[in-house]
C-alpha cells in the first residue's frame, strides 16, 4: 500500500508590532512613536511546501527469506519540509534598526518505521526507528542582526589589541566558541530507537 501527499502554503504577515499593545510597550512608554509602516512580522514565512510518502507492507505479504517474511506488516514513513527563511531586522553597531531581511530558508526530512509483530492472545507488539532530521542539515534559525549570520556578531578580536599573536589566537578561539551559539540553529539528526506494545 503507497500513498503521497504534497501541500504548499504562502502567507503574509505585516503589521506594526509583535503582538498586541507592542507599539506601547515597545515605542510610546520609551518615548518614541509608533512605526509609520508596517514590517514583516516573526511569523512571515512566505512559502511551505511539505511532502509526505507512506509506504505500508499488509501482515503476511512480502518476500520469504528463511522461511520467514521480514517485511511483513512493515510501516515506512518519510516527511519532508521546505520553508523560506524567517524575517529579522538588521541593525547597525549602535542598535538602530535598518530595515528588513530574511533568513536563509529551511528544509528537513523525517523517517520513521514501524515493524510489527503478532503474539500469543492477540497480542500486537513492534520496533520503531524514528529519525528527525535524517541529513542532519544545519539550519538557520536565528541570526545576529548586525552581520545577519548565525555565528558572526561583528565582534571577532582584532589582532593589534593584543600584545602577542598567542594571546590574539586565544581571544578567537573563546570569541568563536561564543558566538557559535547552538540556539541559533535548528535540530540536529534525533534518532530513537524502542518497542512499542498493544493489547
Amino acid at each position: 500500500m503507497y500513498s503521497q501527499g504534497l501541500t504548499y502554503s504562502y502567507v503574509t504577515a505585516v503589521g506594526t508590532a509583535p503582538y498586541r499593545g507592542g507599539s506601547y510597550y515597545y515605542y510610546l512608554v520609551e518615548g518614541e512613536p509608533p512605526p509609520g509602516e508596517e514590517y514583516p512580522l516573526a511569523s512571515d514565512v512566505t512559502h511551505t511546501v511539505k511532502a509526505n510518502v507512506n509506504m505500508y507492507l499488509k501482515e503476511g505479504r512480502g518476500p520469504t527469506f528463511l522461511g520467514i517474511r521480514p517485511f511483513s506488516d512493515l510501516n515506512a514513513n518519510f516527511q519532508f519540509a521546505f520553508m523560506s527563511g524567517a524575517p529579522y531586522t538588521p541593525t547597525n553597531e549602535k542598535g538602530k534598526p535598518m530595515g528588513s531581511q530574511k533568513m536563509p530558508p529551511t528544509h528537513q526530512m523525517d523517517m520513521k518505521i514501524v515493524k510489527s509483530f503478532r503474539g500469543a492472545g492477540g497480542l500486537k507488539y513492534g520496533l520503531f526507528l524514528d529519525v528527525r532530521n535524517l541529513f542532519n542539515v544545519n539550519n538557520v534559525v536565528n541570526v545576529y542582526t548586525i552581520t545577519g549570520k548565525p555565528d558572526d556578531d561583528a565582534d571577532r578580536p582584532q589582532k593589534e589589541a593584543y600584545y602577542t599573536e598567542e594571546e590574539w589566537e586565544r581571544a578567537v578561539e573563546v570569541w568563536q566558541r561564543y558566538t557559535k551559539d547552538p540556539s541559533n540553529y535548528g535540530i540536529p539528526r534525533i534518532v530513537r530507537i524502542g518497542l512499542w506494545v498493544r493489547i
